[in-house]
């Protein structure tokens, strides 16, 4: 019976990280239309910035029930496992009307990436533009965990709390297959760490969470569920 109720809590988990995934996306998109269709990059001079102007236009795109005051750690009174760190301050959190909290903040990237990580933009006046691909850890936005059910539990990453990455034109799943960057890839940010927020993209990609299970059997390039 155990089993049976773990298989459909992870199937639940599942379509909610894919819904949550496709809203973040579709607001973000509209939102850069909206503002003259050009790319986070010109929401700010930095990344704080940037976030902060992010932040504010986001509930004219999603269903939002509180933005938290910056640095009211009050507002996000629990701690999460498997996260590495305690909860920092400067973090934007935004709870949704569905329960999801979101947590956004400036992770110090040069924001060039676009949503394929295949190619980068050049901001007016910034030099040098990179032609190269170098993933979301030096060329990301910002970084925005997702947990699906707020203060209720387990608040564990990797079961209810996901990584996702602000790019210039989007949203991206941590840990996909264009990742180059060691420290980004699936490997490292969910198969070999107690951290696990950065499977996003295998749940988005293989639709289960079998990570829990066999990680050493899985990888982009080898098995994509323990069945296999």
């Amino acid at each position: 019976m155990s089993s049976l109720i773990e298989n459909h809590r992870e199937k639940v988990t599942i379509v909610k990280l894919q819904q949550v995934y496709n809203l973040l996306q579709q607001a973000t998109q509209r939102m850069i239309q909206d503002e003259g269709d050009r790319t986070i990059n010109y929401f700010g001079a930095d990344g704080n910035e940037r976030v902060n102007k992010y932040v504010e236009l986001l509930p004219k795109y999603l269903n939002v029930a509180k933005v938290c005051p910056v640095g009211d750690r009050s507002c996000v009174p629990f701690e999460y496992k498997g996260v590495g760190y305690t909860w920092p301050n400067n973090w934007r959190n935004i709870y949704l009307n569905n329960g999801v909290l979101l947590a956004i903040y400036n992770n110090g990237s040069s924001c060039l990436q676009d949503v394929t990580l295949q190619k980068t933009f050049c901001k007016e006046g910034i030099e040098p533009c990179y032609p190269l691909n170098y993933g979301t850890y030096f060329q990301g936005c910002a970084t925005i965990w997702v947990d699906l059910n707020g203060e209720k539990g387990p608040n564990v990453s990797g079961k209810d709390f996901f990584e996702f990455i602000l790019v210039q034109d989007g949203i991206v799943p941590a840990g996909l297959p264009q990742e180059t960057i060691w420290v980004r890839q699936l490997e490292e940010r969910c198969l070999k760490q107690e951290y696990k927020g950065g499977c996003s993209g295998w749940i988005i990609h293989n639709k289960n969470m079998d990570y829990l299970r066999c990680p050493d059997k899985l990888g982009w390039n080898k098995a994509s569920s323990c069945k296999d």
